[in-house]
């Protein structure tokens, strides 16, 4: 995972094998080729998947959060093997998601950790 120097840490503690200061180090230049099975991108910037497909296994997969960091045709030329698809879950409104989720985390594959909590405030005359 690559994170700030504040959170490495954290990172390591949630499981991560290895963690990139990203202001010290660029990920695509020190992961080696065909070294990864997924990467799952949040910060979706132009051009990542480009950087993403070399460094993906044979049968890898690459999840942005956005799809203009997609790898675009060239890429997908070179790599076929490679599937992608961008998920947009900025409301989580598909309960089927949620639900998956649910599961990986009941089975002790997926940690949470919930760093602050938003509470809608309820308006003045409201029950």
């Amino acid at each position: 995972t690559t994170c700030g120097p504040e959170h490495l840490d954290f990172v390591k503690s949630m499981g991560a094998d290895r963690a990139f200061n990203y202001h010290e180090e660029k990920w695509y230049e020190v992961l080696a080729n065909k070294s990864v099975d997924v990467v799952y991108d949040c910060v979706a910037h132009k051009g990542t998947g480009e950087l993403t497909f070399p460094k993906l296994k044979q049968g890898g997969r690459y999840v942005p959060l956005l799809p203009y960091s997609l790898a675009g045709r060239e890429a997908k030329k070179e790599r076929p093997d490679i599937k992608q698809k961008a998920i947009f879950c900025t409301d989580c409104a598909f309960h089927a998601h949620l639900d998956e989720l649910t599961k990986l985390v009941d089975a002790g594959q997926l940690r949470p950790h919930v760093d602050q909590a938003y509470v809608k405030a309820r308006l003045k005359g409201q029950a």
